[in-house]
């Protein structure tokens, strides 16, 4: 979905056997960027907060002016999450 200004897509993780390193970017100096996690467990590192873990129906929330990086939790199934 796509209004001229934001969007939804779906993200799909892969399947992990342990996170990735911390993230250089993505980072949004004038939005928030948020995941609801659709199906399996969603594992978002935020600059600041650390690993925000997600379950199905959870709203995952980076502030403004932070690097994220959202993916699947490490030893589970594949995670799809609306962006």
């Amino acid at each position: 979905m796509y209004d001229g200004h934001t969007s939804s897509n779906l993200n799909i993780g892969m399947t992990l056997t342990e996170l990735p390193p911390p993230p250089t970017g993505p980072w949004h100096a004038n939005m928030v960027e948020l995941w609801v996690t659709v199906y399996g467990n969603v594992c978002a590192l935020i600059s600041g907060v650390g690993v925000v873990h997600g379950e199905l129906g959870d709203v995952i929330n980076a502030n403004e002016e932070r690097w994220h990086r959202p993916t699947s939790c490490p030893n589970t199934a594949k995670a799809y999450a609306w962006r």
